[in-house]
């Protein structure tokens, strides 16, 4: 039970704190009011999730629903703790990447709302500020270089969307490199050179994922995307490959 009666009215934020340990419910712009929040987990079915209804109570007396909101509780078959545990083993051998997107794995599987903390989810957090890559693509993208291109990286995340937990990475062509997306045959050698030069760098990367999504993009436009299985991506070449930051 949330009790806003109190709060002043156009609060830009209201704070919850409830149970021991505590947890602490941070609700944006909340109009005066009584309100519930029920956290339930959806299991025994493929795709368990985790959903959060908030509810509020009206004038007279019946309890309405203000908002609803849901996670998945698995990826790639496996719960938010077995990540977590994953992930210190990682960083604990400085596999950074690896342990980093790990982590934050673990934080969206094990945080039913956006909106909530706890001490466990302040220290996942914490742990994963802690081994956080200088070398990830942010407010600016890296550079890497694929068998001589000097390939623009925008972003680089996770995703399941083929059952396996795969990186998924984006990047912007030049113009000559986006040319050759025109062709099937030179855009596949592209964005092969692109997940071959990651893996060099990170070759840490093989055993913590199932597979690489790579997505060549122009705006908001996709030109070209190609998802691989790590055993099917060829070990890159002799020629050197770097990292660094656009700035």
């Amino acid at each position: 039970m949330l009790d806003a009666m109190d709060i002043p009215p156009g609060a830009p934020q209201t704070d919850f704190f409830c149970g021991s340990p505590v947890v602490v419910f941070n609700i944006p712009n909340l109009p005066q009011g009584m309100y519930a929040i029920t956290i339930l987990h959806a299991t025994g079915v493929p795709q368990p999730q985790q959903v959060s209804l908030i509810l509020a109570k009206t004038p007279d007396g019946r309890w309405a629903l203000a908002g609803l909101f849901y996670k998945p509780m698995m990826a790639a078959d496996h719960d938010g703790l077995w990540y977590w545990q994953f992930a210190r083993k990682y960083a604990q051998q400085k596999w950074d990447w690896n342990a980093w997107f790990y982590y934050r794995t673990a934080a969206t599987l094990l945080d039913p709302l956006d909106f909530l903390s706890s001490p466990n989810l302040d220290k996942l957090h914490h742990e994963a500020d802690a081994i956080r890559p200088s070398d990830l693509p942010g407010k600016s993208p890296i550079t890497i270089n694929a068998q001589g291109a000097i390939i623009t990286v925008t972003g680089v995340d996770t995703t399941t969307a083929l059952g396996g937990l795969d990186l998924d990475v984006n990047y912007t062509p030049d113009s000559t490199q986006a040319g050759q997306l025109h062709d099937p045959a030179s855009a596949r050698r592209q964005v092969t050179s692109v997940m071959s030069a990651l893996l060099r760098l990170h070759p840490e990367l093989r055993s913590a994922f199932h597979g690489i999504w790579v997505h060549a993009n122009q705006g908001t436009s996709s030109l070209f995307a190609l998802e691989l299985p790590m055993e099917q991506i060829a070990e890159a070449s002799s020629t050197p490959v770097s990292s660094s930051a656009v700035r």
